[in-house]
């Protein structure tokens, strides 16, 4: 899904603020997970358990939407955190992309590592 980056204010000389918001629909392509420390350790889920859930694809549990992660983990879902929002190099593509406002890419590769890219006012693609 395609977030929109509206630039605000870079780094001068003078100053080392910037501002910026994060825009666009969120939905499940954005949304992270965390390693649900309370179900992680809880020894009454057994495998034959987790062979149920997963085949789900996700289920609930303590009122939160959990998965599977492709290392085995029991992850939690959190709605209100955005990988776009959240991710470390966030800062580098606002200063690279500039004033304005700016179509936002966030990818998940697997392994817990997103990458983002944005789209500069003449179309070229900027990574961090």
């Amino acid at each position: 899904m395609t977030h929109t980056l509206t630039v605000k204010k870079v780094p001068s000389e003078a100053d080392d603020n910037v501002e910026y918001t994060v825009g666009g629909e969120h939905d499940r392509s954005c949304e992270t997970y965390f390693i649900c420390d309370q179900c992680q350790d809880d020894e009454s889920i057994t495998a034959e358990i987790m062979d149920d859930w997963a085949a789900d694809g996700e289920w609930m549990r303590h009122g939160r939407t959990h998965i599977e992660s492709e290392g085995g983990d029991i992850m939690v879902l959190h709605k209100n955190y955005c990988a776009l929002r959240e991710h470390p190099d966030l800062s580098l593509l606002v200063e690279q992309l500039g004033v304005g406002t700016h179509d936002v890419e966030v990818d998940y590769w697997g392994d817990g590592r997103w990458e983002i890219m944005g789209y500069g006012s003449k179309g070229e693609v900027v990574y961090p």
